[in-house]
């Protein structure tokens, strides 16, 4: 069934069903990583209800916890694997514009450890497998992500994962800081020569 949003002008905007679903999907990832990385004196009573809300909407499918969870697991293997207890930040909200004008975007997870940022991407689809080497959203999103903590914490190397669980795709890259603003500069170059616009 396909829902009906209002735009601004009042002109009806379709959403589709598989809009819809990628958006839930999203929802309970985030909220399995919130509720494993964030509150910690948070009750069993109160996540369920939260979960419950998200079983309500449309698009959603029992699959999409199972997905949710495999993509939990991920991150908690990658933490368990770090030195020490990093800064974990879920659904969080990043600006590129410096490099694209308007530019920004939301990353599912960023983590940050020492001297090294983490920016994971969850994937629900299951069409083409998605990987993080030259994906350019996810540079971009990790540019965002350097620019406000950057200079903070001395990033010097950044990660980038994506998880796909559908298609048992799990990939990962790491760029140097250094490299990735050179990058970033290029598609910079590129934007003000075309025009382009987030």
């Amino acid at each position: 069934m396909e829902n009906k949003k209002t735009q601004r002008y009042g002109s009806p905007e379709t959403v589709s069903p598989y809009a819809q679903e990628k958006e839930v999907a999203h929802q309970i990832c985030a909220w399995r990583l919130w509720k494993l990385f964030g509150d910690k004196n948070m009750t069993e009573k109160i996540a369920e209800n939260e979960l419950q809300k998200l079983r309500e909407e449309d698009g959603y499918a029992p699959e999409m916890e199972r997905f949710a969870d495999e993509c939990t697991a991920y991150v908690r293997g990658m933490v368990s694997g770090l030195p020490a207890a990093p800064l974990i930040m879920v659904k969080k909200g990043v600006e590129f514009g410096r490099w694209v004008p308007g530019g920004s975007g939301v990353a599912d997870c960023i983590m940050i450890c020492g001297k090294d940022l983490y920016v994971i991407d969850f994937k629900y689809g299951k069409g083409i497998p998605v990987r993080a080497e030259r994906n350019c959203r996810l540079a971009l999103c990790a540019l965002g992500a350097y620019r406000e903590f950057g200079t903070a914490f001395s990033i010097a190397n950044i990660h980038l994962h994506i998880v796909q669980p559908r298609r048992n795709n799990h990939t990962s890259c790491m760029v140097r800081a250094n490299d990735l603003l050179l990058w970033g500069e290029s598609v910079a170059r590129m934007t003000a020569a075309t025009g382009m616009t987030a």
